[in-house]
C-alpha cells in the first residue's frame, strides 16, 4: 500500500491509503462469499450463485461496501504501522477514489498538554462566616416543614391551600358559522386537565403555567364550584395551544389554612436531641459554618485549576470532545427519564433550542477534558501517585465507621475492580489537589525558596544562627 501522513490541527493526522488492487479483490471475493450464503437466487442453491448473477441482484455499489467493511481494519492497521502513528481513538474514514481505490482515513492522536507555571500562583482562602440571620432562615425553613395544614370553615385567601377538583379544556372553535353568527359547525375544545382532590396552594406564582389560576381561588368556600376561564401563556408546554383561552371548572372540598409550631425549647427538642432552642440554634450555626467551609474549599480549588487550567495550553482531538459530549448528553437524557421528561421537553420549557444546548454542553466537555490532562500533567510533574495499599487503608477507614455486618459488606463492595479503581482515582485527585493548595497557600515564593536551598543561603542562616555548645 502507498500510505503518505499529512498533519492537521487538534492533534489529527490524514492518512491518504493507496490501496493496491490484489488486496481489494481479496476483500470483494470475501464480500460475495458472505453475501452469496445469505440470499436465495432463483435457479441456484443456496450459497451456489456465481458473483456476477449476485452482483447483478445484490448491486455492485453494496458488494464494494461490504468488501469495504471487511476490509478496513486490515488496512487501518497496516497503514499506522507503515507511518508510524499511535491513534488514541477511533478513527474516521472515507473513500476518495474508487479506481484505484484511495481512502483518506483522519487518525486522533494522544492529546498534548503544555503545563503552564503553576508554582508561582499564590491564592487566598476565603473567609466564611454565618450570620444570625442565615440561622434564622434555618429554622424558619423547619418550622415550615413541621407545620400543620388544618381545616377551617371560611372563604380561602392568600397563602392557604384548598382541596379541589379540576377539569380544564380550552375552548371550542366554530369552524363555520350561518348567517347570523350561530356556529353550524364547530371544533370541541382540547381537554389539558381532569384530576381530583389536588390540595392547591392559594398563592400567587409568577412562573406558573396558568397565570391568574391562584388568584381565582380566593373567596371560594368548601362545598363551592367556580368556573373561569385563562388565557395560555407563551411559555406553554404545548405549542399549538399558546394563546388560546382555556375554561377551568374548580369544585372546593376544603380550605385549609397553615399552623406553624412556635420557636420555643419544646420545638428544640421536636427537631434533634436539644433541651432548647438556643442549643439548637448553636448546632446549626456550627453546621452551616461547616458546610459554608466545604463551598468556600469547592471554590478555591475550582479558582485554582481554572487558573492552571488557562496558564496551560491543551490539544485535544475533536472526537474526544465527541464522545465526552455525547456521554453528558446520555446521561442527563437518563436523569431527564427518571423524572418523566423528555430531553425534547426540558428544552422547550427552558426556552432553549437543540444546537445553543449542545453547544454549552460541548464547551462543558471540552473544559473538563482539559481539566483531566493538566492535572494528569502537574501529578506526573510533582511524582504523585497512588499505591494499592493507600487504596485497602481507605477501604478500611471507610468500613471501620459502619456496624460489622455492614462493615463486611462494604470491605467486600469496595474491594470489586470497579469501586477500587473509583477509589483509587479519588484518592489520586486528592493528592494532586492537596499538593497544589500547599503550593497556592504558601508564604514564599518559587523564587524565594529555591534561594533559601542555595548554599550561599545555607552559609549566610549558618553564620546567624551557630550551633550552641
Amino acid at each position: 500500500m502507498k500510505v503518505t501522513t499529512e498533519s492537521i490541527p487538534d492533534r489529527q493526522v490524514v492518512l491518504t491509503v493507496e490501496v493496491e488492487p490484489d488486496r481489494v479483490e481479496k476483500y470483494l471475493d470475501r464480500a460475495y462469499r458472505r453475501l452469496v450464503d445469505r440470499i436465495n437466487i432463483p435457479g441456484f442453491r443456496k450459497g451456489k450463485a456465481p458473483r456476477y448473477i449476485v452482483e447483478r441482484m445484490m448491486g455492485k455499489e453494496m458488494l464494494f461496501s461490504e468488501g469495504l467493511d471487511l476490509m478496513f481494519p486490515d488496512v487501518y492497521k497496516t497503514a499506522v504501522d507503515e507511518a508510524g502513528v499511535k491513534p488514541f481513538d477511533a478513527p474516521k474514514w472515507e473513500v476518495a477514489q474508487e479506481n484505484p481505490l484511495v481512502l483518506k482515513i483522519t487518525v486522533s492522536l494522544e492529546p498534548t498538554v503544555e503545563l503552564g507555571n503553576y508554582k508561582d500562583i499564590r491564592l487566598a482562602r476565603e473567609e466564611v462566616e454565618v450570620t444570625d440571620e442565615q440561622v434564622q432562615y434555618y429554622l424558619d425553613q423547619l418550622r415550615e416543614r413541621y407545620s400543620e395544614w388544618v381545616p377551617v370553615e371560611r372563604p380561602a385567601a392568600i397563602d392557604d391551600r384548598v382541596t379541589i377538583d379540576i377539569s380544564g379544556a380550552t375552548k371550542g372553535e366554530a369552524l363555520l358559522e350561518s348567517a347570523a353568527g350561530s356556529a353550524l359547525v364547530s371544533q370541541e375544545g382540547k381537554q389539558i386537565i381532569n384530576t381530583k382532590g389536588v390540595d392547591y396552594p392559594v398563592k400567587p406564582q409568577p412562573d406558573s403555567l396558568l397565570p391568574g389560576f391562584a388568584e381565582q381561588l380566593v373567596g371560594l368556600a368548601a362545598g363551592q364550584e367556580k368556573e373561569f376561564s385563562i388565557i395560555l401563556p407563551t411559555d406553554y408546554p404545548e405549542a399549538d395551544l399558546v394563546g388560546k383561552e382555556a375554561l377551568f371548572k374548580v369544585v372546593c372540598h376544603a380550605v385549609k389554612e397553615k399552623h406553624s409550631p412556635e420557636l420555643d425549647d419544646e420545638f428544640a427538642k421536636t427537631i434533634g436531641d436539644f433541651e432548647t432552642i438556643d442549643a439548637a440554634r448553636q448546632s446549626i450555626r456550627e453546621g452551616l459554618l461547616e458546610r459554608a467551609k466545604a463551598a468556600a474549599e469547592g471554590r478555591f480549588a475550582d479558582t485554582l485549576v481554572n487558573m492552571i487550567v488557562d496558564r496551560s495550553r491543551v490539544e485535544l482531538p475533536p472526537s474526544l470532545i465527541d464522545r465526552e459530549e455525547e456521554h453528558a448528553i446520555e446521561r442527563f437524557a437518563a436523569r431527564l427519564r427518571e423524572s418523566g421528561l423528555m430531553l425534547d421537553q426540558y428544552l422547550r420549557s427552558a426556552g432553549q433550542t437543540e444546537e445553543q444546548y449542545k453547544e454549552t454542553v460541548r464547551a462543558s466537555a471540552k473544559k473538563r477534558l482539559e481539566t483531566a490532562f493538566v492535572l494528569r500533567e502537574v501529578a506526573e510533574a510533582e511524582n504523585i501517585e497512588v499505591k494499592q495499599e493507600e487504596v485497602d487503608e481507605e477501604i478500611h477507614r471507610l468500613a471501620d465507621n459502619l456496624a460489622d455486618e455492614d462493615a463486611a459488606r462494604a470491605r467486600n463492595t469496595l474491594g470489586n475492580p470497579e469501586a477500587r479503581s473509583s477509589l483509587s482515582y479519588d484518592l489520586w485527585e486528592r493528592k494532586v489537589m492537596n499538593r497544589l493548595t500547599e503550593i497556592a497557600t504558601s508564604e514564599t515564593t518559587p523564587e524565594e525558596a529555591s534561594d533559601s536551598e542555595s548554599p550561599v543561603a545555607a552559609e549566610q542562616t549558618s553564620e546567624a544562627n551557630p550551633p550552641q555548645e
